[in-house]
Formats: structure tokens, C-alpha cells, sequence
């Protein structure tokens, strides 16, 4: 006589533990510190351009351009990203200047990242968390171009990645 040994399934169970865990991190700011400034400029009878240093806050001048004067800056921004390792910052690569009587003028956006690493577009936050952006361009001034006082904005964007 044969007699079949059957095991229980409770025989092969068991059980185990694991952790779940969660970092909850602060809310992302960013402020604007600075303003971009490409100061004053005398256009030529032909058309040129103004670089303004997104590093040095400096310009020169190419083409028609006679002369630029007066104080510049670059535009700063400042990304507060406690806890964080890494964001992303995006803008409009080009801006509009316009003055009171309709003239316009484009800026062609130039950044410079002052203490992080970026990597393929990521930035990665710095150890004292605060992540300084400077924004500089290369304004096209046309040939002759209207006298007058041009303004324009940009919008800047950051996001944990």
C-alpha cells in the first residue's frame, strides 16, 4: 500500500517586510534679480548687432552699429530648489523690443549658468540650493533704426526634473 505525503500550501509561505519611503521636498521659486540693459546704442546706415555678455554684462558691437554707450547688464535669475538635485529652466529664445511709435527690434537670448553643471539641458542644483541664471542677447538693430525707448520681456520657467 502506497500512501501519498501531501504538504499543505501554508508549508511554502512565508512572509517578509519592506520600508516605503517618501521625500517630500520644498516648492521651487524662482526671482528676478536683475534687468537686461544693452544700454544706449547710435545705429549706422546699416543694419548690425549688439552682444550683450550674459558673463560679463558687457556688449559689442558688429555691422552698422556706431556706437553703444551708457550702463548694460544682463538679465539674473535666481532658482531656489531646496532639496532638489536637478531642474530644468526654459524661456523664449527670442524677444521683441518695441518703442512708442511701433519700431521693433529682436533679441536673440544667450544664457550662462554661473554655478551648476548642466548636463543635456538639466541643471543641477548647487549645494547652497540657490541656482544663478544670466541672460544676455544678440540684438538686431536695423539699418537707420528709430530713435526711441524699445522694451520687451521674457518669461523664464523651472521645474524639478
Amino acid at each position: 500500500m502506497l500512501i501519498a505525503a501531501c504538504a499543505s500550501a501554508g508549508a511554502f509561505a512565508g512572509a517578509t517586510t519592506t520600508t516605503a519611503y517618501v521625500g517630500v521636498l520644498q516648492p521651487l521659486s524662482i526671482v528676478k534679480g536683475v534687468d537686461m540693459n544693452f544700454g544706449n546704442i547710435l545705429p549706422g546706415s546699416s543694419a548690425g548687432t549688439v552682444v550683450l555678455s550674459p558673463s560679463a554684462g558687457t556688449v559689442t558691437k558688429t555691422g552698422g552699429v556706431i556706437g553703444t554707450f551708457g550702463a548694460t547688464s544682463y538679465a539674473q535669475f535666481a532658482v531656489d530648489a531646496k532639496g532638489a538635485t536637478q531642474v530644468t529652466v526654459n524661456w523664449n529664445g527670442t524677444i521683441t523690443l518695441t518703442n512708442s511709435g511701433g519700431q521693433t527690434m529682436t533679441v536673440n537670448l544667450i544664457t550662462y549658468t554661473t554655478n551648476a553643471t548642466v548636463i543635456g539641458g538639466v541643471s543641477y542644483i548647487p549645494a547652497n540650493n540657490i541656482l544663478l541664471i544670466n541672460y544676455g542677447g544678440t540684438l538686431s538693430v536695423g539699418a537707420n533704426q528709430a530713435p526711441g525707448a524699445y522694451v520687451g520681456t521674457f518669461t523664464v520657467t523651472a521645474a524639478f526634473q
